[in-house]
């Protein structure tokens, strides 16, 4: 399962994709938080916020979370990603 939360910053992206991720491992999921921030410092840096950055942005962090979710880690992303 992937699950992605898009908004503008300061929305609560981030606080829900915490809370999710408390409540997923509570009941033995394995859980992994992708950090829209965290994600484009470490993984897109470089990229800037053109419309064809922001896709190439999206479809890794796409790559990276079907990965994941692949190996059965549910994956909660959130980001600041609009097209």
């Amino acid at each position: 399962m992937i699950i992605q939360f898009t908004g503008l910053s300061g929305s609560g992206k981030s606080t829900l994709a915490n809370k999710l991720n408390t409540l997923f491992q509570k009941l033995g999921f394995r859980v992994e938080v992708i950090d829209g921030d965290d994600y484009r410092e470490l993984i897109s840096k470089g990229l800037g916020f053109s419309k064809e950055d922001r896709i190439t942005n999206i479809k890794r962090l796409g790559f990276i979370a079907s990965l994941l979710s692949s190996n059965g880690v549910i994956t909660i992303t959130g980001s600041n990603c609009s097209l």
